[in-house]
């Protein structure tokens, strides 16, 4: 059986290969979709989730973005990842911020700037179905804010990693 997801070729269900990707363009960017299976076959309804949501990455970017600003702004994870490149970066942050909104403070500043670099689907993954990574500057830094999520779009959670 084949089946179309948008962004890619047909997929041969019954013949999967292990990874997929493509690059895309996203709010005047380019990000990387990928897909990545454990099996070389799947079922129709776990492909039915990532055509959902690739078919609306710009609300799943949302959706990720408030989960951002909610955790930097409980001190979690992303407030780290802020201190960590005003600290990394300070000979570097004028350019980088450059877009962003100069009434607001610097770490502010800084989390305005962290953009989509790249959403990977697992559908064989229960917890993590979905990763999306941020970046402030993939020439810059290697450490990435990654949001994990349920196929079915549930938040699982937030980490750095680099």
């Amino acid at each position: 059986m084949k089946y179309q997801l948008p962004f890619f070729d047909e997929l041969d269900l019954s013949k999967l290969e292990e990874y997929y990707e493509i690059d895309i363009e996203f709010e005047g960017r380019t990000i990387q979709i990928d897909l990545n299976f454990e099996n070389t076959s799947i079922g129709v309804e776990k492909l039915d989730l990532i055509n959902k949501q690739l078919s609306d990455i710009e609300s799943l970017n949302l959706e990720n973005r408030k989960e951002i600003n909610k955790d930097f702004q409980e001190g979690g994870n992303v407030e780290f990842y802020v201190d960590e490149i005003l600290e990394q970066l300070d000979d570097d942050l004028e350019e980088i911020l450059a877009e962003a909104e100069s009434s607001k403070s610097k770490k502010e500043q800084v989390l305005e700037v962290v953009k989509l670099k790249r959403i990977g689907f697992y559908p064989e993954v229960e917890n993590a179905g979905i990763v999306s990574d941020y970046t402030i500057s993939e020439e810059l830094t290697d450490d990435l804010v990654v949001v994990c999520r349920k196929l079915d779009r549930t938040f699982d959670g937030i980490s750095i990693e680099s």
